[in-house]
């Protein structure tokens, strides 16, 4: 069963790294990064794949973002999330919000939540997809490297371990890991 897995990642890697950073993001790049190394995949065109997959996510975010605000902006609790969203990223990026779309990529888990609030505060399309494509740049710098080199370690380390199997315990671990990371950060950025 995992052989045919396997078979099926190699053969449709592309799609499925597009489709997971589309529906899934940072864990899922993460752990593709880690199967890359691992199984020997040539890495541009998986950071390709990865970016055009955030990319098109995001984009589908910012225009929800500016319908849900036409729409709904007139709601409490709407208001009370933007206050939220708001005062985290005064305390990050200052007077400048496109700024935080560089780096809300590297907060597991607000992504979503600050690509709806700078389309909400009427930044420009153009404007965000330069900024967003920035912060996808520099997250896949970072983070991708780091998964590329563990699958190769790994798999070196240890040879007998289901490349399958370790990628579903490096996306458990990377999830984990991350989500606790960035409440962490939020919680020390907002203290100040």
């Amino acid at each position: 069963m995992l052989e045919v897995i396997t078979a099926l990642l190699s053969t449709y890697r592309l799609p499925a790294v597009f489709v997971g950073a589309f529906f899934f993001g940072d864990s899922v790049i993460f752990t593709t990064a880690y199967l890359a190394g691992q199984l020997a995949w040539p890495p541009f065109p998986i950071i390709a794949s990865a970016f055009l997959g955030t990319a098109a996510a995001d984009t589908l975010w910012f225009f929800a973002g500016s319908y849900i605000t036409r729409r709904f902006s007139g709601m409490s609790f709407m208001r009370r999330e933007r206050e939220k969203a708001a005062a985290l990223l005064q305390a990050i990026t200052g007077e400048k919000p496109f700024y935080a779309l560089v780096f809300i990529k590297f907060l597991y888990g607000s992504r979503i939540a600050m690509i709806l609030y700078v389309a909400a505060r009427g930044i420009p399309f153009r404007i965000f997809s330069i900024y967003n494509a920035i912060g996808i740049l520099a997250w896949l710098a970072v983070f991708f490297p780091l998964g590329y080199l563990a699958g190769i370690g790994i798999g070196v380390a240890l040879p007998l371990l289901n490349a399958v199997q370790a990628a579903v315990v490096v996306l458990l671990v990377s999830a984990v890991s991350l989500r606790i990371i960035t409440i962490w950060v939020t919680r020390r950025i907002t203290r100040k």
